[in-house]
C-alpha cells in the first residue's frame, strides 16, 4: 500500500512555501531598491564634488553664491536631472569668524573677522529606501594675510518671550541696492544667534526677517510717504569694520476667537468691533502710532470672528455703541486681553442696548485674578446704585442719567476697601485693583 500526503500536509507545505517565497521576493526587492539608491547616491556624490571643484577653482575673492554673503557666481539652489532622476543641489558659502584671533563679539573685537570661507554642498534626492542627502563641507582660505577690513558684520539673535534664544529660526537677509542683489537665507544656532560677516557697507538697505514654523514672525519695513518705521523695525546698516547688532523676539503663535451675544446668551451677529495690540512698528505721516496688530472687523451672523497666528501681547477690545447699538456688559476674560505665547483664547462679550453714559468696572486682586461677589457702590449727582461683581469680577452700571464726577467704593471680604473718583462723560471702562487684608 503506497502512502501519500494528506490534505493538511499539502496545505501546510504550501503555506510554508508561500511564506518563504514572500520573504525571498521581499529581500530581492529590498536589494534592488538599495542598489537603485546606491546608484543615485553615487551620482549625488559626483554632483557635490563637481560643485566643490567649481568653488576650489575660483579665485578666493570670487568664491561665493549668487545673492549670498560672500557674493559669487555659484547658484545657491538648483535642480539637476541625471540618468532620468532629479537632484536638488544646495550650496552655502559664508565667511567664518574664527575665534583663534578673536571674533566680532569678543573683547577686544576682531575687526577683520572674514578669516576664511566655508563651502557647504548638500545634494538631496528621493530614494526608495533612504533619502539621506549627500553633504560635503570644506574650508577655503586666501593666500597671504586675511582681508575684509572694509566690510561690515551683522550679529542677529532671535529670542522668545522669556528672553531665551530660539534655535532653528529662518533668517532672511535682502539688499536690493547691491549689484548683484543680495538674497541670503540662514538659520539660527542653539542660542538663537547668527553672525554674518563680509557685508558690503550700505546705509539702511539691509532688509531682515525671521520666521519659524508655529512661531510669530518679525521683520524690518520700508519707509513710505505714509509710514515711518521705528528704530527697531527700520532696515539695517552695514558699516565698514563695524558690527551691527539686531534682536527680534518670536514665540509660539496664539489664537483668539470672539463671540458676541446678549446677556441672556442669545446670539447677536454682525457686530463691528476693534481689537488692537500694544506693539508698535512705527508712525504714520501724521505721527500717529502704527501697531503690529490693529484690526476693525465684524462678527458673522453667528456672532463669531476668529484670529490665528497672533503675537503674544496685551490687546484692547472695544465695541462702538453708537455704531453697533450695543455696549459690552461683561466679558469672560478681563480686558485688556493679555495673550501669552501658544494660547487659544475664547473671548465672549455679553452685550446690552447702548446708553450714552455707562460705567464698566472690573475688580481684580494683585495677581490680576477677578474678584467675585465684591460689592461696588457708585454714587453721584442724582445717582446711587450698588452691584455685586460676577464670577468674572465685573459690574456694569447703565444707564447713568448724566455726565459728571462720581465716587466708586469697592468692598470684598478679606480685602481692603477701595474708594476712588471717576469722571463719566461717555461709556467708561476701568480696572480696580484691591489688596488683601
Amino acid at each position: 500500500m503506497t502512502k501519500g500526503f494528506t490534505l493538511i500536509e499539502v496545505l501546510i507545505a504550501a503555506f510554508v512555501f508561500a511564506v518563504l517565497s514572500v520573504g525571498i521576493f521581499g529581500l530581492l526587492g529590498l536589494i534592488l531598491r538599495s542598489n537603485h539608491d546606491s546608484q543615485r547616491r553615487i551620482i549625488a556624490t559626483a554632483l557635490a564634488n563637481e560643485k566643490m571643484e567649481m568653488a576650489r577653482n575660483l579665485p578666493y575673492e570670487s568664491v561665493g553664491t549668487v545673492g549670498g554673503v560672500p557674493a559669487g557666481p555659484i547658484v545657491q539652489s538648483e535642480q539637476i536631472t541625471r540618468s532620468g532622476s532629479a537632484y536638488t543641489v544646495e550650496t552655502d558659502i559664508r565667511y567664518i569668524d574664527d575665534p583663534f584671533d578673536g571674533t566680532s563679539t569678543s573683547d577686544p573685537v576682531d575687526t577683520v573677522n572674514t578669516d576664511y570661507k566655508q563651502v557647504r554642498v548638500e545634494v538631496s534626492f528621493a530614494g526608495r529606501v533612504s533619502s539621506r542627502p549627500v553633504l560635503l563641507i570644506t574650508q577655503v582660505s586666501s593666500q597671504g594675510i586675511e582681508s575684509g577690513d572694509s566690510l561690515g558684520t551683522l550679529v542677529f539673535q532671535a529670542l522668545n518671550a522669556a528672553g531665551i534664544g530660539v534655535a532653528g529660526a529662518t533668517v532672511h537677509l535682502v539688499n536690493a541696492s547691491l549689484s548683484p542683489v543680495l538674497d541670503f537665507t540662514t538659520s539660527t544656532n542653539n542660542e538663537g544667534l547668527v553672525t554674518i560677516p563680509g557685508l558690503t557697507p550700505s546705509a539702511g538697505t539691509y532688509e531682515i526677517s525671521v520666521t519659524k514654523n508655529g512661531y510669530t514672525s518679525e521683520q524690518t519695513y520700508n519707509a513710505t510717504s505714509t509710514f515711518i518705521p521705528d528704530v527697531d523695525h527700520s532696515h539695517l546698516n552695514a558699516l565698514a569694520g563695524e558690527v551691527t547688532n539686531k534682536t527680534f523676539s518670536i514665540d509660539a503663535v496664539s489664537s483668539v476667537s470672539i463671540q458676541t451675544q446678549s446677556d441672556t446668551e442669545a446670539v447677536i451677529g454682525n457686530v463691528p468691533f476693534t481689537i488692537q495690540g500694544t506693539k508698535k512698528i512705527g508712525t504714520d505721516d501724521l505721527g500717529i502710532p502704527v501697531y503690529q496688530f490693529s484690526r476693525e472687523d465684524t462678527t458673522d451672523v453667528s456672532g463669531i470672528f476668529s484670529y490665528a497666528n497672533m503675537t503674544w501681547d496685551t490687546y484692547s477690545f472695544s465695541i462702538d455703541g453708537v455704531i453697533s447699538g450695543y455696549d459690552i456688559k461683561e466679558t469672560n476674560v478681563p480686558l485688556p486681553l493679555i495673550l501669552v505665547p501658544g494660547a487659544a483664547v475664547q473671548l465672549t462679550a455679553a452685550l446690552v442696548p447702548h446708553q450714552e453714559f455707562t460705567l464698566h468696572a472690573t475688580v481684580l486682586d494683585i495677581t490680576g485674578a477677578p474678584v467675585a461677589n465684591a460689592t461696588v457702590h457708585l454714587t453721584g449727582v442724582g445717582y446711587d446704585e450698588t452691584l455685586q461683581t460676577t464670577q468674572y469680577g465685573q459690574v456694569f452700571f447703565t444707564p447713568i442719567g448724566t455726565a459728571g464726577d462720581f465716587e466708586i467704593t469697592v468692598d470684598a471680604p478679606g480685602y481692603q476697601q477701595v474708594v476712588q473718583l471717576v469722571t463719566i462723560d461717555a461709556g467708561v471702562r476701568l480696572q480696580i485693583i484691591i489688596n488683601s487684608i
